[in-house]
């Protein structure tokens, strides 16, 4: 049996006969559904067009306007930052809980893969931040499970070959 990575409620599953007959593979969840709703998607159809803000109208933020293009870079944000979301960073990034990883590993990757990038680069953490938490919290989530058009070289780098 499952815990929910969250709030350690055991999670359940239930198979149909139908699915069962899929030959589909089990896709076993990493956090319970009670959790997962407090995390707020952010809506692309009034996104911020730049980033990913949530807002109202997809126009560029405040932040976005502000701020000079910077080539080639693109910055998105997929969730909200609400009280689920700081309490997330808390435990991953900041108590070293690198189990949380798997909660959103999948999303990530995926939005990588879906924005075509010819590579992505994650930016490394100083050595002391890396001494003290021990890994590289978006190396983290790009890094495992591995996902189709990814690669790992080895160190705290992970990079997207579309």
């Amino acid at each position: 049996m499952l815990a929910c990575l969250l709030c350690h409620n055991i999670i359940t599953t239930k198979f149909t006969l139908p699915w069962i007959l899929s030959w589909q593979p089990v896709m076993r969840p990493v956090v319970c559904s009670v959790c997962w709703r407090q995390f707020v998607r952010i809506d692309r159809a009034t996104a911020c067009s730049k980033c990913g803000r949530a807002q109202k109208r997809p126009q560029p933020c405040t932040d976005c306007q502000r701020w000079p293009e910077i080539g080639p870079f693109h910055n998105e944000a997929l969730f909200e930052y609400n009280d689920a979301m700081h309490d997330y960073f808390q435990r991953y990034k900041f108590q070293g809980d690198y189990q949380l990883r798997q909660v959103f590993a999948k999303i990530m990757q995926q939005a990588v893969v879906q924005r075509c990038a010819e590579i992505c680069l994650v930016v490394p953490v100083t050595p002391t931040t890396l001494q003290t938490r021990g890994f590289n919290q978006v190396a983290g989530w790009l890094a495992a499970p591995l996902a189709p058009g990814f690669n790992d070289p080895g160190n705290s780098e992970v990079s997207a070959t579309i």
